[in-house]
């Protein structure tokens, strides 16, 4: 994990340059609470399943729009009517 990390730079920095680090990437954002990042993961699973019920139900609600559609070009059309395909 912390592969090619040089500690000489941590004893170059010191310790409050460390705090002041963190905090500042805290106030960003790049360094967030563990709760809190399995909370969003969580939600990202809930959103990803709810995509996939919604991608099937859509493929189901297309094949139904596919059958309507050949259904209504069987139809026989009056006279007089364009016929259009």
């Amino acid at each position: 994990m912390l592969d090619g990390f040089s500690w000489d730079a941590v004893k170059d920095i010191g310790l409050s340059g460390l705090a002041i680090g963190a905090v500042g990437m805290i106030l960003t954002g790049r360094l967030v609470p563990r709760w809190f990042y399995q909370q969003k993961d969580i939600e990202a699973k809930a959103w990803k399943a709810a995509a996939e019920e919604t991608r099937e139900q859509n493929k189901e609600l297309l094949q139904y729009a596919r059958t309507a559609d050949a259904l209504l070009k069987a139809l026989p059309r009056g006279k007089g009517t364009n016929e259009v395909d």
